[in-house]
């Protein structure tokens, strides 16, 4: 399972920086069809996005965008009586939809992939929704999102669904995976 979650992080970053057309330095922002042009509500006002996630990892989650295409996203998730933390790095791919249909919406829809850890701690002995583990103290896993996110022209704030792949390795091994939906607002 870790190579299988190396490999897809591998793919991943790869994907997140040889996509032409896509990496921050190629884009035309003179042009009328410039990717820019294109995206709707981006970092003019709104980086930071606060809200809440349910699934999996219910919770609060914060996404503060570095650029166009880089993002952190920080969850805060609680579960029968444990808490998991997660910090996951996230490429954004903008525009990545925008040849595929002829509504002016689909501009609004961003996949994204990331890699992160996640780290599990509380009382319950039993195993949690957040790790499928038999331990009171901690856990830590890495983490592998994929997911897309909705964000509205009009409005400043962002709908997504993500699942993520993950393998825990700190007290022991084992695999998991999760699925998440969520909305934040974005100041």
């Amino acid at each position: 399972m870790l190579s299988l979650c190396l490999k897809i992080a591998l793919l991943i970053s790869t994907i997140g920086f040889g996509l032409p057309g896509l990496a921050k330095d190629d884009i035309d922002t003179s042009s009328s069809t410039s990717l820019r042009n294109l995206q709707p509500n981006y970092l003019s006002y709104d980086r930071l996005g606060l809200g809440i996630k349910w699934g999996t990892l219910t919770g609060v989650s914060a996404k503060y965008w570095m650029d166009d295409f880089q993002a952190v996203e920080i969850t805060a998730a609680f579960a029968d009586a444990n808490t998991a933390i997660g910090v996951d790095y996230l490429w954004n791919f903008r525009g990545a939809l925008a040849n595929l249909g002829k509504f002016k919406e689909v501009d609004n829809f961003v996949p994204f992939a990331g890699a992160g850890l996640l780290s599990s701690f509380g009382t319950s002995a039993s195993n949690s929704r957040l790790f499928n583990h038999d331990t009171d103290s901690f856990d830590l896993a890495v983490r592998v999102p994929i997911g897309m996110e909705f964000i509205p022209t009009t409005v400043h704030m962002g709908i997504f669904a993500e699942i993520g792949l993950g393998f825990g390795f700190i007290p022991n091994s084992y695999s998991f995976a999760t699925a998440d939906i969520g909305a934040r607002y974005y100041f």
